[in-house]
């Protein structure tokens, strides 16, 4: 029976999409798409970048979705808005958001000034608590956090310190393969 630990799935900060926290939306996206082109044998690229302090202490999180958003401003004014539609909300109220609130109006016109003047401090996000796991933790443990958080990827700690991450696509990796050991 295969370890039910974490530690051969964990990807080291040193091997992890990372920028530090001054840089500019433009250098994390470029990030982003190097680790993509340099892991083309992996199925399951980077979907977020690590922000660092000083380019060494890990304090932040940046995803696709918060991506968007820094492209458009509006959204940070409107608070949290990022569970509503588990909310039972219809697709249509939703959407009447983007009228109604002028969001997406021309944040794609002007993408290049504002991917060179974004610094990724400002809309970087923190991680939640439950977005941290000890490197110690079980495949159990990881699997429960994954489900109820909802997340793409831990942050992976040795105590106090980011020590690496564990992406979902990598945790569903090691249960598929271990379903597909299964005889039947």
């Amino acid at each position: 029976m295969k370890s039910t630990g974490i530690k051969e799935i964990i990807i080291p900060l040193s091997k992890y999409a990372t920028v530090d926290e001054d840089a500019y939306l433009y250098e994390a996206v470029a990030e982003l798409e190097m680790t993509r082109e340099k892991s083309k044998l992996n199925l399951y690229p980077h979907s977020s970048v690590i922000v660092l302090r000083n380019n060494e202490e890990a304090i932040g999180i940046l995803t696709y979705l918060d991506t968007f958003k820094a492209l458009e401003p509006k959204y940070m004014e409107m608070g949290d808005i990022s569970s509503l539609s588990r909310f039972g909300l219809s697709h249509k109220y939703l959407k009447s958001m983007l009228e109604a609130h002028n969001l997406f109006e021309k944040p794609l016109d002007d993408i290049c000034r504002k991917a060179s003047e974004l610094k990724v401090k400002n809309f970087m996000r923190s991680p939640e608590e439950a977005e941290f796991v000890d490197e110690n933790a079980t495949l159990n443990e990881v699997v429960h956090q994954f489900v109820v958080g909802n997340y793409p990827s831990l942050l992976v700690t040795d105590g106090e310190k980011i020590i690496g991450a564990l992406k979902l696509s990598d945790v569903f990796h090691e249960i598929s393969v271990r379903i597909k050991e299964c005889r039947i």
